[in-house]
């Protein structure tokens, strides 16, 4: 999905909601007829590789009720609350505005929104929320959705300095040492020709540039890991290498160490590209 100017797009005004009633009627005409479906029962479609098609209707659904708590009360609730029946932890969910997008003709919701673990979730007082409600499912969904905003260093010759991971595909909160993970390019660097790898070197990091969205793994982590050993094992940074959708890597070199759970897994080649294993 290409990102979206806010700036360009008109605010809708929510303080006379005599007006809004059209939007109603908008959000009715969003639902296709398989989702209608599925909202009422009736069908076992299932769209979302290992979710149920009631998933997605599910989270469509706290959509929508956030849009209309937002525009149908007097001061307009902003602060949200997802709740899954397990105790998994929240989604806190602040919105800041309603747009509308002239081009797709499409409401966008302009929101932030945060996690807080269940360790920390007595900091939250209730009556700032409006609660809702989620399957465990759709909560793992929405930590796809939400960024985890995790920075961390590329180190290959693909191009990519430093990046920012947006969502583990294994739907967990924290991403370990040979997780895939999809990450948002913050910051590049360029290659001369005299670059060690020479012009292959510079092949690659002409493939990826600020703003690209890349497939990764994580081959360092800060966060300290016991092995079955008994070691325990703890790097500098969190540090990650950049792969292709066929998982082969896009660099080829890895700059320093790489942790030994790699091994075992599919990623032999960044281990063959790695000058240490640790």
């Amino acid at each position: 999905m290409p990102r979206l100017n806010l700036d360009v797009m008109p605010d809708i005004a929510t303080s006379d909601r005599s007006k809004l009633k059209w939007l109603e009627l908008f959000l009715a005409s969003m639902w296709s007829a398989r989702e209608s479906s599925a909202n009422a029962g009736t069908s076992a479609d299932d769209d979302l590789p290992g979710q149920k098609a009631d998933v997605r209707v599910g989270m469509k659904k706290v959509i929508f009720e956030m849009v209309k708590l937002y525009v149908g009360s007097d001061k307009g609730k902003r602060m949200f609350q997802l709740k899954p029946a397990t105790p998994l932890g929240r989604f806190i969910i602040y919105i800041n505005s309603l747009k509308l997008d002239l081009v797709s003709r499409s409401l966008v919701l302009n929101c932030a929104a945060v996690f807080i673990p269940q360790e920390a979730e007595f900091h939250l007082v209730p009556q700032m929320f409006h609660v809702l409600d989620v399957s465990e499912d759709e909560f793992s969904c929405w930590n796809i959705l939400i960024p985890v905003m995790t920075m961390l260093n590329c180190i290959d010759n693909s191009g990519a300095s430093i990046v920012e991971c947006v969502a583990n595909l294994k739907m967990k909160r924290h991403a370990k040492i040979g997780d895939r993970i999809i990450v948002v390019v913050q910051k590049s660097r360029s290659f001369g020709e005299n670059s060690p790898g020479g012009s292959a070197s510079v092949a690659a990091a002409n493939k990826v540039k600020r703003g690209d969205i890349r497939h990764a793994v994580v081959v360092r982590t800060a966060k300290k890991l016991q092995r079955k050993d008994g070691m325990v094992v703890r790097f500098d940074d969190n540090a990650c290498v950049l792969i292709g959708k066929n998982g082969e890597p896009l660099g080829t070199r890895v700059t320093g160490a790489v942790g030994n759970e790699l091994r075992g897994m599919q990623w032999s080649k960044i281990l063959s590209l790695a000058p240490v294993n640790v």
